[in-house]
């Protein structure tokens, strides 16, 4: 495989009540080859849901869809320090995007040294980032696509033991012109193995969020947030998932170079 790795995920959700049926189906590839002074990774992520309300004599059905290629680059600098870029185009009619894309420089150092990194990982990142932004509707800033620059600081500590995987995160980022624009987050991680290549994953989240420059301008119908069809402004948010991931490729290939693969 010349230490090319891929690495697919399936996941899905059912959940509902007496008059709301809910269903979500989300699958995504990876492809990562890592040596010692490079890492290269790219991949596409889809998710769909449908929600169908039943109101007696009438049923209405929503459905929603979200797509992103990307892909990165990573030169090791040493036992301390990685230098990359990596580069993102996405759609999402739930966030206001038509097609967005980002692209940027980062560097991280790691406090313990990368040679140590199968057992723990403490790291610091600072990225760059330059996007564009096509909107499906105007924005609450009177926008219908614009170019930013923002920057981000993430730092995570990562514990491995046989059973498997630990990480804690916390990071901050704002828009470079205005930066009231921000938002900080933290967050958990845990894997577990189940088989050889099979692991069953946990995260939970949470956010402070002051950067929706995609917000649709106007306020949303009763219909809009009844179906949850666009993005509503909000001062924080918070995710919970568990998923099964099954991973495969060269068996040759025992190069550990975790560096800046928090960031992309």
């Amino acid at each position: 495989w010349n230490n090319w790795v891929f690495t697919t995920n399936l996941n899905g959700s059912l959940n509902g009540k007496q008059s709301v049926d809910a269903r979500a189906f989300g699958t995504s590839i990876n492809a990562n080859r890592t040596t010692q002074k490079w890492r290269l990774s790219t991949g596409i992520i889809f998710n769909t849901s449908k929600t169908e309300y039943d109101y007696g004599d009438f049923t209405v059905t929503d459905k929603s869809e979200d797509s992103r290629i990307y892909g990165d680059i990573v030169k090791s600098l040493g036992e301390h320090w990685a230098l990359g870029a990596s580069s993102d185009v996405f759609k999402s009619i739930y966030s206001n995007y038509d097609i967005g894309f980002t692209v940027g420089p980062a560097i991280e150092y790691n406090i313990y040294p990368y040679s140590e990194s199968t057992r723990r990982i403490f790291r610091f990142t600072y990225k760059m980032y330059y996007g564009f932004s096509d909107y499906t509707d105007t924005t609450v800033f009177l926008k219908t696509e614009e170019s930013l620059w923002s920057h981000r600081l993430e730092t995570s500590y990562t514990n491995f033991q046989q059973w498997g995987t630990l990480n804690f995160t916390a990071g901050w980022s704002n828009y470079l012109h205005d930066f009231s624009l921000n938002r900080l987050g933290i967050g958990a991680y845990a894997s577990v193995k189940i088989a050889k290549g099979l692991t069953l994953n946990m995260q939970a989240g949470y956010e402070f969020i002051h950067d929706q420059v995609s917000l649709r301008k106007g306020d949303a119908s009763f219909v809009d947030i009844l179906l949850n069809r666009k993005e509503l402004s909000t001062t924080y948010g918070y995710q919970t998932s568990v998923g099964i991931t099954y991973r495969f490729g060269s068996i040759y290939n025992n190069v550990v170079n975790p560096r800046l693969d928090v960031l992309f």
